[in-house]
């Protein structure tokens, strides 16, 4: 028995890590978090001989090696979903879970509250929610009615930062929708999408989150569905894209299956019980495609976070953001990407010209954590992401020349704020607003880092990190000279990319990660229920991983079921 729990706790370790079907359902009433369309959210796993490394011992009798993709790609965060409940006497964790589905199968469902500041009227909003169900519908014996009364079923609600759920939304970028499970309690069935989220339709998935395709991932959590590592599910844990026309989508084999197995197969004519709530005469009707596409910006606009180098890098509140042009990608405290494709900067930041097309240092004030953005000879400080009156200045105020900076960053060794220029550094006292004596200067007092900077960066972890092209260097807390081994690949380490980086166009850059919208990686246990937060804008559709990808997923997967029972 010791022996089993000891393999259920390493099991659980790497479920934590890995693209993986939880070996347990969640609780009745439980929220399941979608980071991006479908939301939700981590890498592939592999275990590795003895020495500090898993070896699920009597469970798993193969031994994998992890390699660098491996590595990477557990970087990339995902929705945690349940696993083998610790807290559990074990009689009780050897007896399988009780399912979680609905009891009846005529479900009401209304949108209660609907985008605020958003080019999708009403109308399509409601259309888009009814053909989301009615993907489900169309396989199962569940039927979906919409009500114009209070009472429903299924809440829909677009609702910003904490809106009495437990789960508060965080603004553009981050956590855009999530649903609960059926159950007994109140909330079960209920769908919530984050309002501060640009949702759209028939529009390019570079410009928003394509409200279609994250409502049918959600209403799967709604109905009891939880994620899974096939690629080709709209269940899996990250966001792939618009899935296609609502009138024409049909979900994935993968899919069919997964619900089919929780409620059956639908019979050709569907049940005759009715609601007792009262329904529309008609579905809503889809708008047409609009005449003139031309507004959009053809996809060669949004860079690549795996080619060349970024015009800033900054830490902002624990998590790294790197810019390019007109977009930043953004890590969490464990240097999970939060989403495979960018965010546009002013779409987050408000306050930035609209036409502004790149920034050239971005940094956190250690004084009073506002965040300072250069750009030429003109600067903008921010608090959180509103822009402070008076805003933008001179640089002149700092004590720069003008013409701009290359680099910026706030060294927590001594507290002083940074500036690069070419091959001079400038360093500045944030509590007297004062630039130190005897600068500009040369040689910057680390050792071992490049003459010029394309970008700087204070870490959580105490280290400064400096950039150049494709390359980064690290400098520990405290010390003068580069650390051993460095530099390093700036898209392998930090953006998930495999090494060398591959043609921006081609689908080689990314180490194996699935695409998937949405933001912060925070997991947050409540109730022995493990909640995350879920990212934004569209990413690039998944890749297969590979045989032993397939292979571990397949091995780990067969263990934590014979764990459960």
């Amino acid at each position: 028995m010791a022996r089993s729990c000891q393999d259920a706790h390493l099991l659980r370790r790497v479920a934590e890590q890995v693209w993986l079907p939880a070996p347990s359902r969640p609780r009745h009433g439980a929220a399941a978090d979608a980071r991006g369309a479908v939301q939700g959210h981590r890498g592939h796993a592999a275990v590795r001989r003895p020495g500090g490394h898993w070896r699920p011992g009597s469970v798993l009798r193969v031994q994998w090696e992890m390699d660098k993709a491996t590595l990477a790609l557990m970087r990339t965060p995902r929705c945690s979903l349940p696993d083998l409940p610790a807290a559990a006497p074990a009689r009780r964790r050897r007896q399988a879970p009780a399912p979680t589905k609905w009891r009846k199968r005529n479900l009401s469902w209304r949108v209660r509250t609907f985008p605020r500041d958003s080019p999708l009227g009403r109308d399509t909003v409601r259309a888009l929610m009814h053909y989301a169900l009615k993907v489900w519908s169309d396989l199962t014996p569940l039927n979906f009615h919409e009500v114009a009364g209070s009472a429903a079923d299924i809440q829909i609600d677009f609702s910003t930062a904490d809106h009495n759920d437990r789960y508060p939304f965080d603004g553009p970028g981050g956590a855009v929708a999530h649903a609960f499970f059926p159950g007994d309690h109140h909330t079960a069935g209920d769908t919530h999408f984050d309002d501060d989220e640009a949702w759209t339709f028939r529009s390019s998935d570079a410009h928003g989150m394509d409200l279609f395709a994250v409502a049918v991932h959600e209403f799967g959590h709604a109905i009891g569905l939880s994620h899974v590592a096939a690629t080709r599910s709209i269940m899996q844990p990250y966001y792939q894209g618009p899935v296609g026309d609502p009138l024409r989508y049909g979900l994935p084999y993968e899919d069919r299956v997964r619900v089919w197995q929780l409620y059956g197969v639908r019979e050709s004519v569907s049940p005759t019980a009715q609601p007792d709530t009262p329904e529309p005469e008609e579905p809503p009707l889809l708008p047409e495609p609009p005449d003139d596409r031309s507004s959009t910006p053809p996809r060669k606009d949004v860079p690549h976070r795996c080619s060349g180098h970024f015009d800033a890098v900054a830490q902002i509140r624990g998590e790294a953001f790197f810019f390019k042009g007109k977009y930043f990608w953004r890590l969490t405290r464990d240097r999970h990407l939060v989403s495979l494709q960018p965010a546009q900067v002013h779409r987050f930041w408000r306050g930035l010209p609209l036409h502004l097309d790149s920034v050239d240092a971005v940094y956190e004030r250690t004084s009073d954590h506002k965040i300072v953005f250069l750009k030429g000879d003109r600067y903008w400080v921010f608090k959180d992401n509103n822009v402070e009156e008076g805003y933008p200045r001179p640089i002149s105020d700092f004590g720069l020349p003008p013409g701009g900076v290359d680099a910026a960053f706030s060294w927590a060794h001594n507290d002083k704020t940074y500036f690069f220029k070419d091959q001079l550094y400038w360093r500045y006292d944030e509590h007297t607003q004062r630039m130190d004596p005897g600068h500009p200067a040369q040689s910057p007092p680390w050792r071992g880092i490049p003459s010029t900077l394309d970008d700087a960066m204070r870490w959580s972890d105490g280290a400064a990190y400096f950039f150049r092209g494709k390359e980064y260097w690290k400098v520990l807390d405290g010390e003068l000279e580069v650390a051993p081994g460095y530099p390093q690949s700036t898209a392998r380490d930090w953006l998930v990319c495999r090494d060398p980086p591959a043609d921006p166009e081609g689908a080689d850059g990314e180490a194996g990660a699935h695409a998937r919208p949405g933001q912060r990686d925070r997991s947050r246990s409540e109730d022995a229920y493990e909640v995350c937060s879920c990212t934004s804008i569209a990413a690039a559709a998944p890749r297969a991983a590979g045989p032993l990808l397939a292979a571990l997923l397949s091995l780990l997967w067969t263990a934590a079921r014979a764990l459960a029972l």
